[in-house]
């Protein structure tokens, strides 16, 4: 699986901005942060972010007999090397998988005035 494949996803893209607006995180705040999300797609979602490198794991500590792991943002940027070889169905499926996170971040918001809380549209020429 390519690094974009691995990032380009709705629930892993969730994951990643959670973790960035903590700075650190531990899957447990992770999993307070992303109630919808069942505890083992969680687990197993953290677990291709961190094999990807795009998580890094900066701490660790014994809690209840089992070892929690801080984490952080590792890279998450997508560099021209990782998207080296993609076909247009590459490209296609990983906007696609974008905009579905995007989408759910709008599910998620509040009723009520959503470009106050930082939503808007914006298009920028390729």
């Amino acid at each position: 699986m390519s690094r974009a494949d691995v990032l380009l996803h709705p629930i892993r893209i969730r994951i990643v901005q959670a973790v960035a607006a903590a700075g650190e995180a531990t899957t447990a705040a992770i999993a307070e942060t992303l109630a919808d999300v069942p505890p083992a797609t969680l687990y197993r979602h953290v677990g291709k972010l961190l094999e990807a490198d795009v998580l890094q794991v900066v701490g660790s500590r014994q809690a209840r007999g089992a070892t929690e792991r801080t984490l952080a943002v590792a890279r998450a940027r997508l560099g021209a090397d990782d998207l080296e070889g993609a076909s247009r169905e590459d490209h296609e499926r990983w906007f696609l998988g974008f905009l579905l996170g995007l989408f759910g971040k709008l599910e998620r918001q509040p009723d009520g005035p959503v470009v106050l809380e930082g939503f808007g549209y914006h298009t920028h020429q390729l």
